[in-house]
């Protein structure tokens, strides 16, 4: 990002969440370091991690005042190479209409709105790139999102850590998106989106948990197809009452139509 970029962060593909032994047990979302860069038993291209990588140090470091044309984001990576934060490999792998596509979208030219703003008036709202989160849940809240907590201790409780690709901070509430290089077709694309659903809603309910606000839009976006998935009321999903609170949480909905 040009003039002040973020700080950067680790960088990764989502897993699954890795079963605790203990009564204070932590689960990691990890992503791949910079020692996988590159890496992937290929010669002379990247492998499938190494272009999400790729992409997603791009969508980190990119100022978001040049992101509204592809000769825009061609600069941008050329920018990046010089500054060594992309590797010439990893600017070749980028699929700059695909991230073009996302920009021009409502939700896309609206967090490019925000980030205008917040130079001038901080308060108004706040775009982060690889927001990383830390977050306690108990292991019946978490058996909404990973099956091998469903038999724990009600008396346990588990320590959650990720990074969201894209959050937007807003006074009342946030929005949050995941970015996605599968390689799917329309066909494909509810079945994939539904295969991601349970992670992004868990991200949602962490960064309720950290900021005290709820996340009003929450986005797949697949890049080499140029679509969007909104996961519809992301804010329900916790099974059973939330931790410290004795609510008692709504079940998982499915996706809505897809956004434009």
């Amino acid at each position: 990002m040009l003039g002040a970029p973020e700080p950067a962060a680790p960088l990764s593909r989502p897993s699954a969440l890795a079963p605790g032994a203990a009564a204070d047990q932590s689960a990691t979302l990890s992503r791949p370091t910079e020692e996988g860069r590159g890496k992937g038993g290929f010669i002379g291209k990247l492998s499938a991690t190494g272009i999400g990588t790729a992409h997603h140090v791009f969508f980190e470091h990119l100022d978001l005042a040049r992101a509204a044309s592809e000769a825009d984001l061609a600069a941008e990576k050329q920018r990046l190479c010089a500054a060594g934060v992309l590797k010439p490999e990893e600017a070749a792998a980028l699929d700059l209409s695909g991230i073009l596509a996302f920009w021009t979208t409502p939700i896309g030219v609206a967090i490019r709105e925000v980030w205008k703003g917040q130079s001038a008036n901080p308060s108004t709202g706040s775009v982060r790139r690889e927001l990383p989160f830390t977050a306690a849940f108990s292991p019946l809240e978490l058996a909404a999102f990973a099956d091998q907590f469903a038999n724990a201790s009600v008396d346990d409780f588990v320590v959650v850590q990720g990074a969201v690709d894209l959050a937007v901070l807003l006074p009342g509430e946030i929005w949050l998106v995941d970015f996605k290089t599968d390689h799917v077709s329309d066909a494909e694309l509810p079945e994939r989106a539904r295969e991601h659903e349970r992670q992004l809603r868990l991200y949602a309910a962490a960064l309720d948990r950290i900021y005290g606000r709820p996340v009003t839009r929450c986005v797949l976006h697949f890049l080499a197809l140029g679509r969007s998935w909104k996961v519809a009321d992301p804010m329900r999903g916790l099974a059973g009452p939330r931790l410290g609170d004795e609510r008692a949480a709504t079940p998982e909905t499915s996706l809505s139509a897809p956004t434009s």
